[in-house]
């Protein structure tokens, strides 16, 4: 059964938080307002992106934000980069429905970049090492400076 393309972020939002219950980590969804989707009992921001395999055996997450401006009286919009104020990136890719693949990612690691491209199970690509590393989350405690 083949998800379709809008339910696919509401999907891996859910299923993000459901590995985060199974560690205890309990979660709220929050509205499109704030900066990231998740937030955490333990204070981490979490941004969710999630994507389907694209016809280069890739996954393509976009972090973007629309610019709609005017030109000769037609509205257009544009893609630019988006400096997130999150904690982590989970990044969700989806073979099928039923196979979500979970890369969590530092934002330091993401940045602004736009589009962050992952080949599956490819131990060489640079996203690798973070391939189910939701410890990262479940050690995280938010630095106050005093």
């Amino acid at each position: 059964m083949e998800i379709e393309h809008l339910d696919l972020p509401f999907l891996a939002e859910t299923l993000t938080m459901m590995e985060l219950s199974k560690l205890g980590i309990y979660s709220v969804r929050l509205t499109s307002q704030f900066d990231f989707d998740l937030y955490c009992v333990n204070d981490a921001r979490i941004e969710v992106k999630s994507s389907r395999i694209v016809k280069s055996g890739k996954w393509n997450f976009h972090n973007t934000k629309k610019k709609y401006y005017r030109e000769d009286g037609v509205r257009k919009v544009k893609q630019t980069e988006r400096d997130r104020k999150c904690d982590f990136f989970v990044l969700v890719g989806f073979y099928t429905e039923y196979e979500p693949h979970f890369y969590i990612v530092p934002k330091k690691i993401i940045g602004t970049q736009m589009r962050i491209n992952v080949k599956p199970n490819d131990r060489q690509d640079i996203l690798w090492r973070f391939f189910g590393k939701w410890d990262q989350i479940s050690e995280f405690t938010r630095r106050v400076l005093s």
